[in-house]
């Protein structure tokens, strides 16, 4: 019994050190910034991503070292299940803490269009129809002329016309 104990307490502080030495690299690693070209690049995340198929995905596309590690973080934290749709904007300089961090506050990379003061509902969708960045949702196969004229009414506003 004696002899037992005698192993215990010599192995206890070896495997405190491994453990210590094991969180250390794994910190390290995931401090680490991520590989990105010196422009940065953008991920798309779709609704219900799970953090496996991102991790994955961001691998193979070579910004993690890795996945494994990321994905047992996210686990670990809780943020796994909290990460939010969107297109997201890698910057030179982030890790994979930075990175979970964006994605679960929903830190999504923003689009600019330009909206001028006299514009018509037609030059308004115009210049949605041109902007790559907007989903198009409305119908494309009728006329702007036909779009705006039921405008109004689909919108419930008591005039007819979208102008």
């Amino acid at each position: 019994m004696i002899r037992i104990l005698q192993i215990v307490v010599r192995i206890i502080p070896i495997v405190i050190i491994v453990l210590f030495v094991a969180l250390w690299f794994a910190y390290q690693a995931l401090n680490a910034e991520l590989k990105l070209a010196p422009e940065g690049a953008v991920i798309d995340v779709t609704q219900g991503t799970g953090m496996i198929i991102l991790a994955t995905q961001l691998k193979s596309d070579g910004y993690l070292s890795s996945s494994e590690l990321w994905q047992w973080y996210g686990r670990l934290s809780g943020k796994a299940s909290q990460i939010k749709a969107g297109e997201y904007e890698l910057k030179p300089g982030m890790s994979a803490f930075d990175l979970l961090d964006a994605l679960v506050s929903g830190d999504v990379k923003l689009h600019r269009i330009t909206i001028l003061e006299g514009w018509t509902t037609s030059e308004l969708l115009l210049a949605i129809r041109a902007n790559p960045a907007i989903e198009q949702t409305l119908p494309t196969d009728i006329s702007l002329a036909a779009l705006v004229a039921g405008l109004g009414e689909r919108l419930g506003l008591p005039y007819q016309h979208g102008e």
